[in-house]
């Protein structure tokens, strides 16, 4: 199956590939380096920052369905525009939020952190599904998706951090 998903959907497969890319950095970098960065940046203990990063994953139990609603809604390409269009103009302003040494900085940095993932989240999943004939949905997905998320999501962290001690 996976011969008949390189062979016969290459270009289902890329698309599935740039749709994850935004979502996987998202993620990665808000919910796996996050936490680290708010411990070792701020105020925060890094049990406090893993406390906030499980109140996040928590909300997200019932915004993601409601990310997934508002795509259903407005459709899938504006809803993903819109989380795209969220993310690169939101990026600035939650990182400067999280540079403040204000607990309600932080926390209204993570509530746009959620509601752009959330949103990200419910517009991808059934975005990368309707790529592919039901014939090659399983073995066309995989690939894409874990491939994307291993090289963009996985070092998404790595980078964070370079970056944050190159720039200071």
């Amino acid at each position: 199956p996976l011969r008949s998903a390189f062979k016969q959907a290459p270009l289902c497969m890329l698309r599935v590939i740039a749709l994850t890319m935004t979502g996987s950095v998202l993620y990665y970098l808000g919910f796996i380096y996050l936490p680290e960065y708010l411990s070792l940046s701020h105020f925060l203990s890094r049990n406090e920052a893993l406390s906030f990063q499980s109140y996040c994953l928590t909300a997200m139990l019932i915004l993601v369905p409601l990310g997934g609603w508002v795509c259903d809604r407005i459709g899938r390409r504006r809803a993903y525009l819109l989380m795209t269009a969220s993310c690169l103009i939101g990026s600035v302003p939650i990182f400067w939020l999280l540079q403040q040494k204000s607990l309600g900085a932080i926390v209204f940095a993570l509530i746009l952190l959620i509601l752009i993932s959330s949103l990200e989240q419910g517009t991808t999943s059934a975005t990368v599904v309707e790529q592919f004939p039901t014939s090659l949905r399983y073995s066309g997905i995989s690939p894409s998706y874990n491939i994307t998320q291993a090289i963009f999501g996985g070092t998404a962290p790595a980078t964070a951090l370079f970056l944050m001690s190159f720039f200071n």
